[in-house]
């Protein structure tokens, strides 16, 4: 149910978002455990201070050991299970992954990178692009689920993928293929204003030569 519960492991990230994720001999042996999305949410926003984090973000877990989560590993995840397929490979993973390089202009490597420790311009830049289009769907959602509503739309994103023709990251060409079915309709029409706020990101970053660091993301 994309939520930590029961005997299931959890870890609280440290400020930097990093953590350590203690997985059990026994954990490990159940079924499906390769195949088990990493999931984050809750906390602060690290771009914003002082407010909350209302996204819930993903990663495949292949079970070899370190693993980023970010919005881009994200549509991954999302891609991954938009056929409703509980068990995936490590085949369907790769697969995935490379998918989502096309379609954001990125390198498979790129995609399960971690944009702050590479400090790399492309990876940050369609990093944010797509958390920023994500929140502004969100924010405009009818609903105080905003975890949800995030997960809904980037699964929404990851259905179309497939019908997207371009190869230049672009988040207009995701947005305008995406899967509108059971969206909310607040949402949908704020389509134009996710991809205003990923272009306007796009510059930002721009500015300050991809240099996360130095970009104001107020």
């Amino acid at each position: 149910d994309k939520f930590c519960q029961g005997t299931e492991p959890y870890a609280i990230t440290g400020e930097d978002g990093s953590f350590t994720l203690n997985v059990t001999e026994a954990q490990q042996a159940e079924p499906g455990y390769k195949s088990a999305q990493l999931v984050v949410y809750g906390g602060q926003d690290s771009d914003r201070p002082g407010e909350d984090f209302v996204g819930k973000l993903q990663a495949p877990n292949d079970g070899t050991g370190s693993v980023t989560v970010t919005p881009v590993t994200t549509l991954v995840s999302a891609y991954l299970q938009k056929d409703g397929v509980s068990d995936v490979s490590a085949e369907d993973i790769t697969a995935a992954i490379a998918k989502v390089a096309t379609v954001l202009n990125l390198s498979p490597a790129q995609v399960v990178a971690d944009p702050r420790e590479s400090n790399d311009a492309d990876l940050i830049n369609a990093t944010l692009q797509l958390q920023y289009a994500v929140n502004a769907m969100v924010s405009a959602a009818d609903t105080d689920d905003t975890a949800g509503a995030s997960e809904s739309i980037f699964a929404a994103f990851a259905a179309g993928l497939d019908n997207v023709e371009s190869t230049t990251g672009s988040m207009s060409d995701i947005i305008d293929n995406m899967d509108e079915t059971g969206i909310d309709a607040n949402s949908l029409l704020a389509k134009d204003a996710a991809i205003v706020a990923s272009e306007n990101i796009s510059t930002i970053l721009a500015d300050e030569s991809g240099n996360l660091e130095d970009a104001d993301l107020q």
